[in-house]
């Protein structure tokens, strides 16, 4: 008789064990998947702050460069060029892509692209703006696409300009610039073209 109540026991026991074992395994489990979601989840909204922060910094270097821009006729070249907003602004710091980018986009210059953009309604450009690193990866990479209407207005879309991120990883955010312009003729037979800052909208995720 004492030997089965201690077999019970005993068994009890070892059930109780095994139970408050299975019920650590799976706490542990659970306290791991939380600490990797809040990890990712911390990495993303970094990675999302950061991408957030370039794409606030590139409209506002591209609202400055366009606001004032002109396409006009240079009597002393011959030839139609481009103006950009204030005294002293180029289009440098658009030309700053990594040798990864000069690959598929070759050697073109943003104003060779804006003058290609200008120089008939309904025309449409791509530019970047990159960190230098690669394209996959770079957090700064910011994508420019830029179109005219059918009287030359140019509205330019920033958006998060890294490749190969799953689709879901990237952040939403845009910003929207609007440039209305303005024309008079240059007495060759054509027009001078000048544009000014008019609006801009920002959508976030």
């Amino acid at each position: 008789m004492i030997r089965k109540i201690f077999y019970e026991k005993r068994g009890a026991t070892l059930v109780f064990a095994l139970g408050v074992l299975l019920a650590s395994a799976l706490i542990g489990v659970a306290l791991i998947s939380a600490s990797l979601n809040s990890a990712k989840t911390v990495a993303r909204q970094r990675d999302s702050y950061q991408s957030d922060l370039a794409l606030s910094s590139a409209a506002s270097y591209v609202r400055m460069l366009f606001n004032g821009c002109s396409y006009s006729y240079d009597e002393g070249s011959g030839e139609y060029v481009v103006g950009y907003g204030p005294a002293g602004v180029s289009e440098s710091e658009l030309g700053k892509l990594s040798e990864k980018e000069k690959e598929n986009f070759g050697e073109s210059s943003f104003e060779e692209e804006f003058k290609t953009l200008v120089s008939g309604a309904g025309n449409e450009m791509t530019w970047y703006i990159s960190s230098g690193a690669d394209p996959e990866t770079d957090p700064l990479r910011v994508k420019i696409s830029a179109k005219n209407d059918d009287n030359n207005n140019i509205e330019v879309v920033l958006s998060d300009g890294r490749e190969g991120i799953d689709e879901s990883e990237i952040n939403k955010s845009t910003v929207t610039l609007f440039f209305a312009v303005s024309s008079e003729e240059n007495g060759i037979g054509g027009k001078d073209y000048t544009w000014s800052d008019c609006s801009i909208e920002t959508k976030g995720n």
